[in-house]
């Protein structure tokens, strides 16, 4: 996990307003971990706009069914860990972080208690997530 991109870029997403279908939850999320762990999957439930986003989403069957598509079904929060993604219905989507789930709002981010959530999506192959907790001391 690159901390140091992933941190410039959390700085500069709390300060970008949310807008649906150009900087909303989905952008916000898939960007970031494009920038802390090197992983690029915007570009596979990519729009560009509210139409395109709603009608993305509505052939999917909903946000959740869109993300689905790609990562494969959400599973329990007890199986997530750091850098994957927290669903938090009806309709939005966080980034998991040590103690929180970092979420767009508005021109901010939100800390929410990550027993908000449900579930979710792994974003990486699960060896990966034992280095990571060893090179931020967290333990989970």
């Amino acid at each position: 996990m690159n901390v140091w991109a992933l941190h410039k870029y959390l700085i500069a997403a709390a300060a970008r307003p949310a807008k649906f279908g150009k900087f909303d939850c989905v952008s916000f999320v898939f960007e970031a971990l494009r920038e802390g762990w090197n992983r690029d999957y915007l570009i596979r439930l990519q729009y560009d706009g509210r139409r395109s986003a709603v009608d993305r989403l509505r052939a999917a069957g909903g946000l959740d069914e869109a993300i689905s598509e790609h990562l494969g079904q959400d599973i329990p929060m007890s199986d997530l860990d750091v850098g994957d993604i927290a669903w938090l219905p009806p309709s939005n989507i966080g980034l998991i972080m040590p103690d929180y789930i970092a979420v767009k709002y508005r021109r901010t981010i939100l800390r929410v208690p990550l027993s908000e959530a449900r579930s979710g999506w792994k974003t990486k192959p699960v060896g990966f997530v034992n280095r990571l907790r060893v090179r931020i001391g967290w333990w989970g």
